[in-house]
């Protein structure tokens, strides 16, 4: 795949900005959502506001504007994804640090007001000769989301969401909260533990559980209770932390998700009251 060829083509389809949000007429590209947007992790998103002559409030879509998340655990196999891009930033950092002549980031070289876009082109036709079949991932799918999880904090967001989809598949949530809660890994490595899980069963990837309150609120009570362990401790609790300390108030073997649900709800009730 000609993957820095598709790069030039869209910036000469829709155009180089350094900072392509500020250019409020134009539908144009930064770098980074070039590289993005070619791996279908970003999204077309058009602004609307008032229509000025009609003076009744009405609406107009103005031009497209490229909303990208840099959050590779956004998205269904996030590693592969991960390990590309760091790939690609390596590739575009040693070209650029050999034009400038000293080590240089490319991204915020990229992003200087004064980049134009033919400089631009001229890095990625270099990168373009240099590797004309770099082995690209399949374009990203998004993990599906539910309203009410927080997706600021993008890897919770994730791990919820992800909760939800097991759960959608059929495994009961007492049973995969009993099992996440005798692990003591990172976030990074429970995510991934679950996304294994789910390709090892072959579950459905489209799938999200958007009957029960329990990926919302466990979501909820984690940020509280992050809230809470930051007063007494200079490092954050991880997921798993969570999950060990939740144990020790909720049976996770309740009968019912709904009485797993109260459960919850009652312990984030107690640590919001004290956080």
């Amino acid at each position: 795949m000609d993957f820095f060829g598709n790069l030039i083509f869209k910036i000469e389809t829709k155009g180089f900005a350094p900072l392509a949000p500020l250019q409020k007429s134009k539908p144009t590209y930064t770098l980074f959502n070039v590289i993005m947007d070619e791996l279908g992790m970003a999204e077309w998103a058009g602004k609307k506001e008032k229509d000025p002559k009609s003076g009744k409030g009405s609406t107009r879509p103005q031009e497209p504007h490229i909303k990208a998340d840099s959050a590779d655990v956004a998205f269904w196999d996030h590693l592969i994804l991960r390990d590309f891009l760091e790939t690609i930033d390596q590739m575009l950092n040693d070209e650029v640090s050999k034009k400038i002549g000293r080590e240089t980031n490319a991204i915020g070289w990229a992003h200087e007001q004064k980049r134009t876009q033919e400089e631009v082109v001229e890095i990625l036709l270099n990168l373009q000769r240099q590797y004309p079949d770099i082995d690209v991932p399949e374009k990203a799918t998004p993990r599906p989301t539910i309203s009410g999880i927080d997706q600021s904090t993008k890897i919770l967001g994730a791990v919820c969401n992800t909760i939800a989809v097991i759960a959608a598949n059929g495994t009961k949530y007492c049973d995969l909260l009993e099992a996440i809660s005798k692990y003591e890994i990172s976030n990074d490595e429970l995510l991934n533990v679950l996304d294994k899980l789910i390709r090892s069963k072959q579950y459905d990837r489209t799938k999200i559980d958007r009957t029960s309150k329990i990926p919302v609120v466990l979501n909820k009570t984690f940020i509280a209770y992050q809230k809470k362990e930051l007063i007494h401790f200079d490092k954050p609790p991880t997921l798993t932390d969570f999950f060990r300390q939740l144990k020790t108030k909720v049976n996770f073997l309740s009968d019912t998700d709904e009485t797993l649900l109260l459960q919850i709800q009652n312990y984030d009730h107690v640590i919001a009251k004290y956080s």
